[in-house]
């Protein structure tokens, strides 16, 4: 029976992206199934991140230059009470001024606020308000 499909029994994870990519995706589909749609939103981000860095590395192949290796990026994004809290406002303010707020609504009752992007809104608004 084959051993099963790891990172910790891999010495080269470009050998395991190589040569078993697709056993990874067809397990992860069949995964899929069991995960309930909180878990599924949580999932989506790091997919196009990773969907993001493949491109970026493609990019960098074609045009023939050397690529540090770099942290990826991992975004934290804020509750509407976070932003209450962090803030100073109320959550019918959020919800009232949503459109002019840097913001993703993953479902029709959920909104996520990009942290940096929301501390960036409000902080320059603060300097225009201190004008």
């Amino acid at each position: 029976m084959a051993e099963p499909l790891t990172l910790k029994n891999r010495e080269n994870v470009a050998e395991l992206l190589a040569d078993n990519v697709s056993e990874l995706v067809a397990e992860l589909e069949r995964q899929i199934g069991t995960v309930n749609r909180d878990q599924c939103l949580a999932i989506l981000g790091p997919l196009e991140q990773l969907k993001a860095l493949v491109y970026s590395r493609l990019m960098v192949a074609t045009a023939g230059t050397v690529q540090t290796q770099r942290e990826p990026f991992h975004e934290h994004y804020l509750t509407v009470l976070e932003v209450c809290e962090r803030f100073h406002v109320t959550p019918k303010w959020v919800y009232q001024n949503k459109k002019h707020l840097p913001h993703s609504q993953p479902t029709r009752k959920t909104l996520r606020f990009p942290e940096r992007a929301i501390e960036r809104h409000f902080a320059s608004k603060n300097k225009y308000e201190e004008s």
